[in-house]
């Protein structure tokens, strides 16, 4: 089988992004996503006004910003060695950020349920010096892969774990002809795990090899598995998961193709049908008559001996106005939930009960991306020699904006009297709720509290 050849995994899949990303989108993407009936026999005419005549409401679009939003109200909490600190303003090696590469990983898997991410480093000669890469910038990057560039991935297991064996990744890449024109083509990347080493390999799009397969190293070692990381909507396995905005998108896009119909219901059976009965020969009517039969009160006409006129309009169909309305209906039940805490007489326990089995996908979701992305800054810090274990990341799990109730906050400080829980603690479940502002550090807030406490002394 080619290389180029996608998996069945993938295969089936095609379609559920398609529509999925096409509903998120808006706009273009679904007026030109060939979503609606064809007419048979073809009338080309008919099809145009039929589709100008539906118009989409991006519910699927607001909704994925709204989850975002909850999810990126509080920054990523990260702790990184002082060599990958640069990750805060360059993780992806383009200039995106560790937050903007959060931002962009939940927004995807939202919109296909699968991501990846290779940890990877500038190829280089070997035997560097300290000095010569760092005037050459030589840094690992987080390489990031949408759902549809991960076309195979195969799994083999050993010592009883399994592990990622072989990975292809379809690349979009850009070849520049002369100083004003570019060819888009793609190339792919061949991750692959022989002999417990793992190699690199790229080829072209007739799937020649450009490259010899060569074997990245961290520090002076080769690495024993695959540093790619997938990352799913439900878990982090190789097999794709359904997208969490699928149902609605799918909700989204019957809307769409309803309205549609109705609008085209509408058109027809808002017409008048002129009917005309006359004891006249045609050729004479037509005499009669030379600018033919003008509908409306300006124009008379000469019908002739017992000539008279007939109009007739059908009642408009209520079912497609109906469906409508069901169709608004389910779509808020599934995406707005997502979302609300419900009726302003509700507690924040309340909400939070009655939307648990909404939240617990979005919970999932960020829980998979935070433990992927601490993951791969872990392999970028085995690549610099630096402690994996000093990395941390984790992406906000509070969605809501809730307060926090006085016997909460004395609830804390009392585990923190008896030595339970540390400072820290207290102060993050503070930043959660709002009462601390989340871009003051402990340092600053213990010089400030040490000043205040002086200064309240010598008042005294």
């Amino acid at each position: 089988m080619p290389l180029s050849t996608p998996d069945t995994n993938y295969t089936k899949m095609l379609d559920i992004w398609h529509k999925t990303r096409a509903a998120a989108t808006g706009g273009p993407a679904v007026y030109e996503g060939n979503f609606l009936r064809k007419f048979n026999p073809i009338d080309e005419e008919r099809q145009e006004q039929y589709k100008k005549g539906a118009y989409y409401m991006n519910i699927t679009g607001r909704t994925k910003e709204a989850l975002l939003g909850a999810i990126f109200r509080h920054d990523p909490e990260t702790d990184v060695p002082p060599l990958l600190e640069y990750v805060s303003e360059n993780a992806d090696g383009v200039g995106q950020s560790l937050t903007q590469v959060g931002k962009e990983i939940c927004s995807d898997i939202m919109e296909t349920g699968r991501y990846g991410i290779l940890a990877d480093y500038p190829e280089a000669p070997e035997n560097l010096t300290a000095e010569q890469v760092r005037v050459l910038d030589l840094r690992p990057y987080m390489c990031l892969y949408p759902a549809e560039s991960i076309i195979k991935v195969r799994v083999k297991t050993i010592l009883g774990k399994s592990v990622l064996s072989l990975v292809v990744l379809k690349e979009p890449i850009e070849i520049y002809i002369n100083e004003f024109d570019e060819k888009k083509t793609h190339q792919f990347r061949v991750l692959r795990l022989t002999d417990g080493v793992f190699t690199v390999q790229v080829y072209d799009d007739e799937e020649n090899p450009i490259s010899d397969a060569y074997a990245p190293l961290r520090g002076s070692d080769t690495w024993n598995r695959i540093p790619f990381h997938i990352i799913g909507a439900m878990n982090n396995l190789p097999e794709p998961d359904m997208p969490p905005l699928y149902p609605l998108a799918e909700l989204n896009i019957a809307h769409y193709q309803t309205t549609a119909d109705h609008r085209e219901n509408l058109f027809i059976h808002g017409q008048l049908t002129l009917g005309i009965s006359s004891d006249l020969s045609p050729a004479a009517f037509a005499e009669a008559n030379p600018s033919g039969v003008i509908v409306g009160a300006r124009a008379g006409h000469f019908l002739g001996p017992n000539g008279k006129f007939t109009t007739a309009t059908a009642p408009e169909s209520s079912s497609l106005r109906v469906a409508l309305q069901d169709l608004r209906e389910e779509m808020a039940s599934i995406g707005a939930k997502l979302v609300s805490k419900g009726g302003q007489a509700e507690t924040a326990e309340t909400a939070r009960i009655n939307a648990a089995s909404e939240l617990s996908v979005l919970q999932m979701l960020v829980g998979n991306v935070s433990e992927a992305m601490e993951a791969a800054l872990e392999d970028m810090a085995e690549y610099q020699g630096v402690d994996p274990a000093q990395v941390q990341f984790r992406l906000n799990r509070d969605f809501f904006e809730d307060g926090i109730d006085p016997q909460q906050v004395m609830a804390d400080i009392a585990l923190f009297d008896r030595g339970l829980v540390a400072k820290q603690d207290v102060r993050r479940n503070l930043r959660q709720a709002g009462r601390l502002d989340p871009a003051r550090t402990d340092e600053e807030i213990d010089v400030d509290a040490a000043e205040n406490l002086a200064n309240n002394t010598l008042d005294e």
